[in-house]
Formats: C-alpha cells, sequence, structure tokens
C-alpha cells in the first residue's frame, strides 16, 4: 500500500460516485499486455487478415487503459480524468478518424463494460442518422459472467437506436 496515493485514491472515488456510472469493482488482474487475455481469438483474427488482404489494408488497433491511476472501460476516455496524462483524456483525434469509416466494426471484451462504454461514449459524437454504419460484433465479443443482463439491455438499446448487430460470418462481406 502506497499511503502517497490516498488522495488520490479519494479524489477517485469521489469522482466516479459522483459520474454515478457505475459502483467501484475491483477487478483481477486481465487482459495483460503479452498475455493470451490481450490476444485477438483466432476466429476474429483470421477474419480480419482476409478483410486485410481483400481490402489491401490493416487494422488499427486501440491500446487503452495504460494509466494504472484510472479504470478505463471506454477507449474513448477514462471514467476519471487525470490532467497531467493526455492519454486519460477525451480521444478527439480517435473520434474524427472513426466517424470517417464507411464501415466501423466495434467487438472486444467485455460486451458488459469496457466495449458498451466505448460504444457509448462513441454514440455521443456520432451523427444518429449514421448509426446503421457502425457495426457491433456482437460474436466478437461477451458480457462478464454475471453481467449477462446489462449486456442483453445494452445491445438491443444500441440496436433500437439503429446500430447495427453483425456477426463475424455476415459483417466483412
Amino acid at each position: 500500500r502506497d499511503i502517497t496515493l490516498r488522495d488520490h485514491v479519494l479524489h477517485y472515488t469521489k469522482q466516479l460516485e459522483i459520474s454515478n456510472k457505475y459502483v467501484l469493482t475491483i477487478w483481477p488482474e486481465h487482459c495483460l499486455i503479452g498475455s493470451i487475455g490481450h490476444a485477438v481469438v483466432p476466429l476474429l483474427f483470421n477474419k480480419l487478415q482476409e478483410w486485410c488482404i481483400f481490402h489491401n489494408k490493416s487494422i488499427h488497433f486501440i491500446h487503452k487503459g495504460m494509466n494504472c491511476l484510472t479504470e478505463m472501460y471506454s477507449a474513448i476516455s477514462a471514467d476519471v480524468i487525470i490532467p497531467t496524462d493526455p492519454s486519460t483524456h477525451r480521444n478527439t483525434q480517435l473520434i474524427d478518424q472513426v466517424k470517417s469509416c464507411d464501415k466501423l466494426v466495434i467487438c472486444g471484451q467485455a460486451l458488459s463494460h469496457c466495449v458498451a462504454y466505448t460504444l457509448s461514449d462513441l454514440l455521443q459524437d456520432w451523427d444518429s442518422n449514421n448509426y446503421n454504419r457502425i457495426h457491433l460484433l456482437i460474436d466478437g465479443s461477451s458480457p462478464v459472467l454475471g453481467f449477462e443482463a446489462i449486456a442483453n439491455a445494452f445491445v438491443e438499446s444500441v440496436r433500437s437506436r439503429g446500430v447495427s448487430i453483425s456477426t463475424t460470418t455476415t459483417v466483412f462481406n
């Protein structure tokens, strides 16, 4: 335990409470860079490679959560901004980049948390007339066990707003 972090922890938990997003959860270590939990599953990786070869383009993978002093469910911004770390601020460059896509495919783990927060943040800056250009890859995401109802409600919410719900067998056609 590092007593020098006491003020940060108190500020952090207070900010989470004010945001009313969720109650602080202490997760086991997961998705660590270099681990199997960080890798793209083979089925999806193969489909991505087929797409790359067919279109002569590359995939742009987004890294997030690089600051251990804040949670970053969303790939757009941290849950509590660290003023001195730009990587925790709203990533407007990423938003502008993906808004120019004809088709944006979103997938990852976990559907109930990181995928949901990323897509929700992205929809704030996306023209609602173009929500159908966003494809939530339903078989490329799954919820944290015990949070299935939250994930299902999220999928229905974005589907009702016009986001395309796709699978690995249909999205790349």
